[in-house]
């Protein structure tokens, strides 16, 4: 717990947090330890899965396992809990761990393999033409899949829906579903709901086959009251796009900000030697902009905000989401929270980065001071391809832009992970949404 102890926690974990797992397991020792471990991989990643795991091989007690599982229950942020004992205990202490958290338990051995069938929740198992069996009572995917067939354990028909108002152009259902038909998930499907109020999308909940759903505006923040949790960036956001049934519980993540982090790191990074980024400017108060606003304070800049309703920007300012708002374009106004006016120009110099999180219709013209400095421009509208803003910015001589289409297949490839559990290489999933996109007048 000391500065070296946790600089070589960093040495050690940070670089392969950078390369986005889908899981983390750590193993529990005691609540203080693993809790500054998580705290740490948790700053490095964006939507990746963290479980909490104990084994019990030794000379532990069941009174172990059930103190040790309460402590697990009390750590914050950790998405799936694990428990593997020995043989020698008994099945009926697995079914008294109880937890809203999704819940993975297993006995070790030849008497606990039926605690590995009835587990549906990543279960390890062994492929024989790789390896044998690295732990008691291990089995292969298939003898898995033929118990549970015999027992009627299989897994029903799973449906993940998109959620929104307006979704009648969205092409997440060709995302997801080409992400399910490259991994041969042959039960999960991915359909469009549009809902008209809140209470439909409580009812999408609670069908029987519901596995999961994209949530779009204008229920980004309300449907979080119907969440058993909200991980990760959802959490810092306060605004949930994914959902998730995990053992009964419904889960809630943010992608969106992976989708527009991920890229836009790129570019920052592809820029010729510069001064490193000090502003950026965010056009948008709702959901997207706060977002975009996190994501500007992971890449080290001080957020800027314009909106039409200035009000919105006030209230985002004096709860110190952001540090300056803008409230005329012309002529051109900054204030802080003190409502004292700062001289524009010095803010202007050091703009690294733009992002429009406002529909493409919305008349925004920025003064050309704004580009001066060639800043990345982002524009998460995909309808059409090149938005007007977009457009704006290339007049203006920006070279470094960024499209609504890449971050939304980068969102859907993080969404469809949590959906599934797999990878999906991005390319399989610009293979099949670019031929239909691009120069498609539906999408103009």
């Amino acid at each position: 717990h000391n500065t070296s102890h946790r600089e070589f926690l960093q040495k050690l974990f940070v670089p392969l947090m950078r390369m986005q797992p889908d899981y983390v397991d750590v193993e529990y020792t005691n609540t203080r330890d693993t809790a500054d471990i998580l705290s740490l991989l948790r700053s490095e990643c964006n939507f990746t899965r963290f479980i909490v795991s104990r084994h019990y091989v030794k000379e532990e007690t069941e009174a172990d396992v059930r103190r040790d599982f309460e402590n697990m229950k009390s750590l914050g942020d950790v998405d799936v809990l694990k428990v593997v004992v020995a043989e020698r205990f008994d099945d009926k202490l697995l079914e008294e761990l109880q937890s809203e958290l999704p819940t993975i338990r297993l006995r070790l051995g030849e008497k606990g393999r039926l605690s590995r069938v009835r587990n549906t929740f990543l279960l390890p198992v062994y492929d024989p033409l790789f390896s044998a069996a690295v732990a008691p009572g291990q089995m292969t995917l298939s003898e898995v899949l033929n118990i549970r067939s015999l027992l009627a354990l299989s897994q029903p028909r799973r449906t993940f829906f998109l959620i929104g108002k307006t979704i009648e152009k969205s092409l997440s259902p060709l995302i997801h579903n080409t992400c399910f038909e490259y991994h041969h998930l042959q039960d999960f499907h991915y359909v469009r709901a549009p809902c008209a109020n809140i209470e439909q999308v409580r009812a999408i909940f609670a069908r029987d086959d519901f596995g999961g759903a994209s949530v779009t505006m204008p229920f980004k923040r309300d449907v979080i009251e119907f969440l058993d949790h909200i991980v990760g960036d959802a959490k810092e956001a306060g605004v949930v796009n994914t959902i998730v049934r995990i053992q009964g519980k419904l889960v809630g993540y943010n992608t969106d900000l992976f989708g527009l982090l991920y890229p836009l790191r790129k570019l920052l990074q592809s820029a010729e030697v510069r001064p490193p980024p000090r502003f950026g400017l965010v056009i948008g108060a709702g959901a997207t902009g706060q977002t975009s606003i996190l994501i500007l304070r992971r890449l080290g800049m001080t957020p800027i905000l314009y909106n039409r309703t200035v009000e919105n920007a006030f209230a985002l300012l004096d709860a110190g989401t952001v540090n300056y708002v803008i409230t005329s374009l012309e002529p051109l106004e900054v204030v802080t929270s003190k409502r004292e006016k700062v001289d524009p120009s010095a803010l202007l110099a050091g703009v690294s980065c733009i992002i429009s999180g406002v529909p493409s219709n919305t008349n925004v013209v920025l003064p050309a001071a704004f580009f001066s400095n060639n800043p990345v421009v982002a524009d998460v509208a995909y309808f059409p391809e090149e938005t007007p803003f977009l457009r704006y910015a290339k007049q203006n001589g920006c070279t470094r832009l960024l499209y609504g289409i890449d971050m939304l297949i980068y969102q859907g490839l993080a969404g469809n992970r949590i959906f599934s559990g797999r990878h999906t290489p991005s390319l399989v999933v610009k293979h099949a949404v670019y031929p239909q996109y691009k120069g498609n007048p539906f999408y103009s």
